[in-house]
């Protein structure tokens, strides 16, 4: 017995590593697998027991049998003094005892019949024991991998809040259960503002923490947390119930823009955080989970463009057509995944032939919807508040692609345009010093763009920023010079170091006096106040050579090149080397290819 509970301990012991051990895989196990196995295991032991419990009773049988024999002979001998048949058959009918004697073999043979049951009542016994614990584990890990898969497909990774897919399906039964009751409630969304900033000058890792914290005190905030998400980005979302009375929804909406006043300290440095949130109720403002998600998400951009911090939903919200919705969803996506290409338009200094520098402009390629415009969605950044993460994204890229040229020995100068949102965004300059501070570039390399439309948008607060921008070494250029309503007296006022005559005056200058006055007016204007001018727009060689021959300094458009991508562009410098003389007989020379 004792092997036999030594195998069956060793056995168990080993199914039991196996079973914590082994790689987890639902496709391939199940219950009435382990079942059968342990079942079939059992079953392949019970022959075994049975051999040996039968053996132990033949050999005690034998063993009974062989003293019995010897038990006679001895008596025969003791009695009469000699053994034969006779003697034998005599000791037999005087002693009793050997009698009893003759019931020891079947004795042992009964004993070997018990022991064979009692083995295999316990070794079934522990057969269903260890088909009860490898079912009890293997149930164990099913729940466990059930609960791991629940997880993947309604969670967030990063901050273990519901995901888009799991906050649609309660919104979903959050609507049916309101259709039924008639009861109302509130879709919220909050997206961070300037969270990219964080991403730049702190790293991506911060950035996550920031994440994290936000949605641990978003959950502590909100009184019923549950439907709590994060959709994707920087964008949280919940469900706000029972919101008849408008002061309850005004109060969360205090308590969260209250808690997001204290700074999150994020890898030892206090980080200050602003958000922009949007509300949609039902049924006033749709009656279905997409146009609930939707019109929360144009309440938001409301917010964030006119910087109100909250905003209801509004039907005049919602003005704009399907696709300029679909364009601003994906546009701020494309923002967050860093999709948006900077392609560089070349810029030729006339004085010397060469290029001297290119301005930097976005481009967007959308997956689904091809090519889209820059006059078609540079409005919609500047609509939804995504511009300023936008410029400080093709500020980045092109700060650093002009470093990788001047280590290249190609030491280009890039401009970079700044829309009125940008200029009067108070984390403007922090975000030029961090640039300027993580590269080798310098300042006086850098270029920045300003309409005049932006200046005139708040006068002192972009002649203020533009004053600072411009001691730390950085140029500003006035773009589409001619289209605003600027005072000479205020552009005498700017730190400007660069003028940029529009293309509509460009374009037709040969044919249209009017333009051709306004032209050579806007170059003489510029270099009296010691402003060198760049025409943008140039279209042909002719254009060209009346430009170089009013004086312009830089020449800009399609007749020099198109906007190209990086490699592109440093093909068109290698192969700037052919002359092409603009000026007339008895002036400098210039190349232009």
């Amino acid at each position: 017995m004792e092997p036999l509970k030594q195998q069956s301990s060793t056995k168990q012991q080993k199914l039991t590593a196996d079973s914590q051990s082994e790689h987890f895989d639902i496709e391939k196990n199940n219950p009435e697998d382990v079942s059968d196995e342990t079942s079939a295991q059992a079953n392949d032991n019970v022959p075994i027991i049975h051999a040996r419990a039968s053996s132990a009773a033949v050999k005690g049988a034998i063993i009974a049998s062989v003293a019995v024999l010897l038990a006679i002979l001895l008596s025969a001998y003791m009695e009469y003094g000699q053994v034969d048949i006779k003697t034998i058959v005599d000791i037999q009918k005087s002693n009793y005892i050997i009698w009893i004697l003759y019931t020891t073999p079947f004795a042992f043979a009964l004993w070997g019949q018990y022991v064979r049951s009692s083995v295999t009542k316990q070794v079934t016994r522990e057969a269903s024991n260890l088909l009860d614990t490898k079912t009890r584990n293997f149930t164990l890990r099913a729940k466990s991998l059930e609960h791991k898969i629940w997880l993947r497909e309604t969670r967030d990774d990063l901050t273990n809040l519901l995901n888009r897919k799991a906050y649609r399906s309660i919104l979903e039964k959050t609507i049916r259960k309101a259709r039924r009751s008639n009861q109302s409630f509130a879709v919220i969304s909050l997206d961070l503002d300037r969270f990219k900033d964080v991403n730049e000058i702190l790293g991506q890792f911060c950035g996550d923490q920031l994440l994290i914290s936000l949605a641990q005190r978003l959950t502590q905030t909100i009184d019923k947390p549950s439907s709590l998400a994060r959709p994707g980005g920087d964008e949280f979302s919940f469900i706000l119930k029972n919101t008849s009375d408008h002061a309850d929804l005004l109060s969360v909406i205090e308590d969260i823009e209250s808690t997001l006043k204290t700074p999150f300290v994020i890898a030892e440095t206090p980080v200050e955080v602003q958000a922009s949130i949007g509300t949609a109720i039902y049924p006033q403002h749709g009656k279905t989970a997409d146009i609930l998600l939707k019109n929360a998400e144009l309440a938001m951009y409301n917010a964030k463009k006119k910087r109100t911090g909250h905003a209801i939903y509004d039907p005049e919200m919602g003005n704009g057509s399907p696709r300029q919705l679909v364009l601003a969803s994906k546009l701020r996506e494309a923002i967050a995944n860093n999709n948006i290409d900077v392609m560089y338009q070349p810029k030729i200094d006339l004085g010397s032939g060469l290029i001297c520098g290119a301005e930097a402009l976005a481009r967007w390629q959308d997956p689904e919807l091809g090519r889209i415009t820059p006059d078609e969605f540079i409005p919609i950044a500047e609509q939804t508040g995504c511009i300023r993460e936008l410029t400080y994204q093709i500020l980045d890229k092109a700060v650093r692609q002009a470093e990788h040229w001047h280590n290249s020995g190609n030491p280009l100068s890039v401009s970079i345009n700044l829309s009125a949102q940008v200029i009067d965004d108070v984390h403007l300059l922090d975000s030029i010093r961090a640039t300027l501070a993580t590269t080798s570039i310098p300042a006086d390399s850098i270029t920045l763009e300003v309409t005049e439309t932006a200046m005139m948008t708040n006068t002192e607060q972009a002649l203020a920023v533009l004053n600072k921008i411009a001691a730390l070494g950085i140029h500003i250029s006035i773009d589409d010079f001619g289209t605003g309503y600027s005072s000479l007296a205020y552009l005498k006022q700017l730190p400007a170091t660069e003028l940029k005559i529009d293309k509509s005056f460009v374009l037709d200058m040969l044919n249209n006096e009017s333009d051709a006055t306004i032209v050579l007016a806007t170059i003489n204007l510029a270099h009296n106040l010691g402003l060198k001018v760049v025409a943008e727009g140039v279209a042909n060689l002719d254009i060209s050579q009346e430009l170089n021959r009013l004086g312009c300094d830089y020449l800009q458009g399609f007749h020099i090149s198109k906007a190209l991508v990086v490699d592109e562009f440093q093909a068109f410098i290698r192969s700037w080397n052919e002359p092409l003389y603009l000026r007339s007989a008895g002036t400098s020379n210039t190349r232009l290819q």
